[in-house]
Order: structure tokens, then C-alpha cells, then sequence
């Protein structure tokens, strides 16, 4: 009778070490599976910038630089209260915009940026003509959206980033965006009063 109990409680310890053997390996394979179902964690992506979206030659885009250069010599101008320097700015972008070369462009290209350019004539001849810098500032942030889209569809060739800022101050607190050619504030709607109001939006031209 010894010996059965003896043989009972080996048989018995001999299972229960089976399936704590098992056991492990059940834990193993699900620990396992839990690692293969989970997806591997991803970097967050940095900031994109925008690629030209229409194909166009170098001389065209290099002509839209041009045109972004005269919009940036504006909005300086009205950074530093400098209305005179504003509105020959002003001027010197709307020979430059009817200077654009289109030798070689398809319908393709030239289509909408025939839509675009009489927008932009729309906005840029009052702003030529403005005597004031409220009506300048006013018709800057017309033009900004415009000079925006031009980037980013067809391209710019030329030294100057395109960076764009937001301030909510602009235009008696009805907000108002702007491009400058790097990421150090300088507001052209506040002028000398507020230089530094603004906020970052986007890198539209690296």
C-alpha cells in the first residue's frame, strides 16, 4: 500500500511538472504571437514640403522666383512702415509677373496659370496703386494665398525660402497670413509696432 501511494504521488508530481512545462511554453508562444501582431512602432515624419504640382521650365520658374523676390521686398517694406518702398516694390513685381517667360509651357501648364495670373493682376494693380499702408496691408493678404498657390503648383527657382506665418492681430483681430524667406518673425500687417506677432504655419519652399 506504501509503495502505491508512493507511486501515486511521483505520477502526480511528474504531471503537474508536465504541464508546468507546458504551461511555460503556452506563455512562450503567446508572448510571441503578441509581438508579431503588434505593428513596429514608426518615427514620427518630419515636416513635408510642398512639391510643384504642374510641370513647368526652368526659365518660367525662375521667372516665379523673381516674382516671389518682389513679394518679399513688399512685405519688408511695410515690416518697416516704408509705404513709398512698398508701393515701387509693388510695381517692379507687376513687370516682373508680365515679364514671365511661357516659351515651351503646354496647355497644361499655361491653362491654369492664365486663371492664376489674371487673379494675381486682380490683387497686385490696386495694390500698386494704394497710397496708404492700411490699404497696402489689406491687399498683401489678398495677395499672400495667391503667391502661395503659384508656389506650390509651379515651382520657383531662386535663393529665397518660402516660409509661411499666421498672425491673429492682423486686420483689426481678423487674422491674416504672410511669406518670409526664413523663420525669424518679421510682421508686415503690425509694422515697428508688433515686428515679432506671428506664428509659424508652414515651409512652403525650402
Amino acid at each position: 500500500m506504501k509503495h502505491l501511494f508512493s507511486f501515486i504521488t511521483l505520477a502526480g508530481l511528474l504531471l503537474a511538472g508536465c504541464d508546468k512545462k507546458e504551461a511555460v511554453k503556452a506563455a512562450e508562444a503567446a508572448a510571441v504571437a503578441t509581438a508579431v501582431a503588434q505593428p513596429p512602432k514608426q518615427e514620427a515624419p518630419g515636416p513635408k514640403l510642398t512639391m510643384p504640382q504642374i510641370a513647368t521650365p526652368d526659365s518660367f520658374q525662375a521667372g516665379i522666383g523673381k516674382v516671389y523676390a518682389g513679394y518679399l521686398a513688399i512685405g519688408s517694406a511695410l515690416t518697416h512702415d516704408d509705404s513709398a518702398s512698398a508701393q515701387s516694390a509693388s510695381q517692379l513685381l507687376l513687370i516682373s509677373l508680365h515679364a514671365l517667360p511661357k516659351a515651351g509651357m503646354d496647355s497644361t501648364a499655361l491653362n491654369p496659370w492664365d486663371t492664376l495670373e489674371a487673379r494675381l493682376m486682380r490683387v497686385l494693380q490696386p495694390l500698386a496703386d494704394a497710397k496708404d499702408m492700411a490699404a497696402m496691408r489689406d491687399h498683401l493678404s489678398d495677395l499672400t494665398p495667391l503667391m502661395v498657390e503659384a508656389l506650390e503648383k509651379f515651382g520657383s527657382l531662386g535663393p529665397d525660402a518660402a516660409v509661411l506665418f499666421h498672425c491673429p492681430m492682423a486686420r483689426n483681430n481678423q487674422g491674416a497670413d504672410w511669406l518670409q524667406r526664413n523663420k525669424k518673425v518679421a510682421n508686415p500687417f503690425l509694422g515697428k509696432a508688433m515686428p515679432d506677432c506671428g506664428s509659424f504655419v508652414k515651409d512652403v519652399k525650402p
